[in-house]
């Protein structure tokens, strides 16, 4: 498959080289590699200034993040087995960090899977999209929650702000299973309900869950 070419300045590679996977506009060559022409969501190789390859990303010519690694490897680009793999290796991670089946299943480049978030709240997900590089996917993503992990229902929740300056419509459906807006979450013994489609973001802020912990542990010693 026959991509551009993203050429950034001399050492400014060295950033990537290190594990780093974003590339900011000042790093790249715009005299070699015109930024504004490429195609946002679309890829590219990604090249030293001496022309050696660094891997492939994902294009966001307009940000100042301008671009964000999805492989190492100059040849690998998003594929529908490369999504489904890297969907189950970050449910792999969170089960040995947290286990059961209610929390952050996906971290967006942490995960290999820039712009893309998705929580679990038991048979429910719920997905976030805010680059357009994963938004062809979706349905894949939709599919492979439905068949791998047997998901009730899949909803779209993609009304960030960061999707107006990809281009990409605000759009909050149900793209799996019943149009149930009203979803419940279990964490540190207790049960929450929650409406995902007027919540903020996904409609829970797992990045609490320790706070919300420490909290019931001191409400406890009133007692």
């Amino acid at each position: 498959m026959d991509r551009p070419e993203l050429k950034l300045r001399p050492r400014a590679d060295r950033r990537i080289r290190a594990g780093h996977v974003w590339v900011y506009s000042n790093e790249v060559d715009t005299e070699a590699t015109p930024l504004k022409a490429l195609p946002a969501g679309g890829e590219a190789t990604l090249l030293t200034h001496d022309g050696k390859v660094l891997g492939t990303v994902v294009l966001s010519p307009n940000h100042l993040i301008c671009a964000r690694l999805i492989s190492r490897h100059g040849k690998q680009g998003l594929t529908r087995s490369l999504i489904k793999r890297r969907l189950e290796q970050a449910d792999a991670r969170r089960q040995v960090l947290i286990g059961g089946e209610h929390y952050r299943m996906v971290y967006g480049d942490s995960d290999g899977l820039p712009g893309l978030v998705i929580d679990r709240f038991g048979a429910d997900f719920v997905i976030q999209s805010s680059l357009a590089a994963l938004e062809p996917w979706l349905e894949v993503i939709v599919h492979v929650l439905a068949s791998k992990w047997s998901a009730r229902s899949v909803w779209l929740k993609n009304d960030g702000k960061m999707r107006a300056q990809e281009g990409l419509a605000e759009q909050v459906v149900c793209a799996h299973g019943p149009e149930t807006s009203e979803l419940s979450v279990t964490e540190n013994g207790v049960t929450f309900g929650f409406d995902v489609v007027s919540g903020q973001k996904t409609g829970w802020f797992f990045d609490h869950r320790n706070n919300r912990a420490r909290l019931n542990a001191l409400i406890a010693q009133l007692d």
